[in-house]
This record gives C-alpha cells, sequence and structure tokens, in this order.
C-alpha cells in the first residue's frame, strides 16, 4: 500500500484514527492525514485531543492528481456523523469504491458512514 488517507472529523475516536496512521507510517505507507467538513486543519476528537491533520480534504483534492491506495475512516461520535454529512468527504468515498480502492471503516463508520453509500448493497 503506497499511499492511504485517513479522514478527521470533529468527534472521531482518537484510536481509530491515530493506530492505523501510526501502524501504516511505521510500515512505510505513505499516510495523509486529512481534516474533513472544516477550513482548519486541527480537529478535535470524541476525547477532547485536539490533532493537526496534514492537510483539509480540499488542499488534497486541489493538489492531488490521483486517488490513494486506500482510505481508513475512523468512527467516534459525532465524528462518523459529521464525515458523513462532508459532502467532499462521501464523494471522496464513492470515487475510491469506484476505482475499487481499499475502503477500510472502523466502529460506527461502516454503517454511519458507508451506509449513506452503495458501498454496502447487497451485504449483510
Amino acid at each position: 500500500m503506497k499511499k492511504t488517507v485517513v479522514l478527521l472529523a470533529n468527534g472521531f475516536e482518537e484510536i481509530e484514527a491515530l493506530s492505523p496512521a501510526d501502524y501504516l507510517r511505521r510500515a512505510g505507507a505513505e499516510v495523509i492525514i486529512a481534516a474533513t467538513g472544516t477550513s482548519s486543519r486541527n480537529v478535535e476528537g470524541a476525547h477532547k485531543i485536539l490533532v493537526t491533520a496534514d492537510m483539509t480534504l480540499d488542499t488534497y483534492f486541489s493538489t492531488e492528481k490521483e486517488l490513494p491506495d486506500a482510505v481508513v475512516i475512523p468512527g467516534g461520535m459525532p465524528g462518523a456523523k459529521n464525515i458523513s454529512e462532508c459532502a467532499k468527504a462521501m464523494e471522496f468515498i464513492n470515487q475510491m469504491f469506484k476505482a475499487k480502492k481499499l475502503i477500510a471503516a472502523i466502529c460506527a463508520s461502516p454503517a454511519v458512514v458507508l451506509g449513506k453509500t452503495e458501498i454496502l448493497n447487497g451485504k449483510n
């Protein structure tokens, strides 16, 4: 896996976002932590831990020409709900699905985020 984007929105579950980012970076993957639903790179987790993302998702779209190999969507509430309400994040997730890229959704995100897409159609 060469490049992974980890989506953050206010209220994200810290361990579900930062652990995958940490492990992937240790394994040599390029990891971009992208703040969604905000123009700020500062995102507050569900347990009030403030994280500065590498960039916003808008910046990612304006600078990157290709989709990454994978996206990580952490859970946490209201983080998962906030991602699901961010049109740019949902567009990105749908693009990843159509391109047959890896989509990893944790805890609340499969239901709350992926449930608003075609990804789970026909799956139990």
